[in-house]
């Protein structure tokens, strides 16, 4: 099996309803809890100026996972890289808004109420493509690979809805994980299929290593063969392709991706499954509207599988 680190437990809580990610490709310099680098206001730690507490916070709530369900204010530390005193001051305000339980006996503490309650909430955006439901469910059982439907963030892109491969060696993206929008298929998707503008944007935003020159022949292409494919850009020996979903105007607000190991997607088998899922749809949107692009994590829920 391809595993990589798992996903936060903030996000499968809070987009997955407490559903859990096994494997995911998110995990390259992944670190505890911090903003999506290249944005405005953001420092070269990753947080936002002023946002220290907030960040610790999350840190703490995603240091819960399924393998430490509770932990003593110890072993939060020890997770975070915070200071027991700190890591105590937080575990106890997090307990006081219902966000962690504490156990008097034990004296550790655990997930609370306060996150399955936003848990609850997590269909709300799903109904905005629920249409393309019905596909990925398709493509999967076709395929037998993993699909998944990545929407469109400002800059970034993330994973909303991932149907796993039933294959025992597989890619899995992680659901409520985020990408910035210049690497791999799923993000060529959508960025070949947003104005001239907006690439520019984007790609001013792109860390100082990155072959725009490449990028941009790779968006060119893709807009000329209807889709997008990738040969490890995200984690070595994982190969993609993913096609966009339009919006009434025409730009792309998501795109469906299909991806797995090198070796049963050869760029041939890339190429087929391509063709095949840009036309599936473009017949989408001819028949179906979709929303606008999304700029704000805020604006969408991710719904569960």
């Amino acid at each position: 099996m391809v595993c990589l680190p798992r996903g936060s437990t903030m996000w499968r809580l809070l987009l997955q309803g407490g559903a859990t990610v096994r494997c995911t490709t998110a995990a390259v310099n992944r670190g505890p809890i911090t903003e999506p680098r290249g944005g405005t206001g953001v420092n070269a730690e990753g947080a936002r100026p002023g946002a220290q507490a907030v960040y610790r916070a999350l840190a703490v709530l995603d240091a819960f996972s399924s393998s430490r369900p509770a932990m003593t204010i110890a072993e939060i530390a020890e997770a975070t890289s915070l200071t027991v005193p700190t890591a105590h001051r937080i575990a106890l305000a997090l307990a006081d808004q219902g966000f962690l339980n504490r156990d008097e006996v034990s004296r550790r503490f655990s997930v609370g109420p306060a996150v399955l309650r936003l848990a609850q909430l997590t269909d709300i955006g799903h109904s905005a493509f629920a249409h393309v439901g019905p596909l990925l469910e398709t493509l999967r059982a076709e395929t037998e690979e993993t699909v998944g439907l990545h929407v469109r963030v400002g800059s970034r892109r993330v994973c909303l809805r991932e149907l796993e491969s039933p294959h025992r060696v597989r890619v899995v993206s992680g659901i409520g994980h985020t990408y910035p929008l210049t690497a791999a298929a799923a993000s060529k998707a959508i960025l070949a299929w947003l104005r001239p503008d907006q690439i520019g944007s984007v790609l001013g935003e792109a860390p100082p290593g990155l072959d725009q020159v490449k990028l941009r022949a790779d968006l060119r292409q893709a807009r000329h063969d209807g889709y997008a494919i990738s040969f490890g850009e995200t984690i070595p020996g994982a190969h993609a392709v993913a096609a966009p979903v339009l919006d009434s105007s025409g730009e792309a607000t998501a795109s469906v991706n299909v991806t797995g190991p090198a070796h049963r997607l050869p760029e041939s088998r890339l190429r087929e499954i391509g063709g095949e899922l840009s036309q599936k749809l473009h017949l989408i949107h001819q028949s179906r509207h979709v929303p606008p692009q999304m700029n704000n994590l805020e604006d969408f829920a991710p719904c569960t599988r």
